[in-house]
């Protein structure tokens, strides 16, 4: 996915607003989605389908079930 390469090469600079904590992969609704965290605050993630392209979900649970086991990517 070179959309998500991208924006996580672009996103590594804590001092930037395009800043990248955490990528996790996860199923929703029978389709795989990244959801990415952009570190500012505990509610600022954004969801793509595999292809780039920006949904919405509105199901606090689904982002509050992302784990270890689905994180692809953490700023270290």
């Amino acid at each position: 996915m070179e959309w998500l390469t991208s924006k996580v090469i672009v996103g590594k600079d804590p001092s930037k607003t395009s800043f990248i904590e955490n990528v996790w992969i996860k199923e929703y609704e029978g389709e795989d989605v990244i959801v990415v965290d952009s570190g500012l605050t505990s509610s600022r993630f954004s969801t793509f389908k595999c292809s780039g392209e920006s949904i919405t979900i509105d199901d606090q649970s689904f982002y509050d079930s992302l784990g270890e086991e689905e994180l692809i990517y953490k700023y270290e």
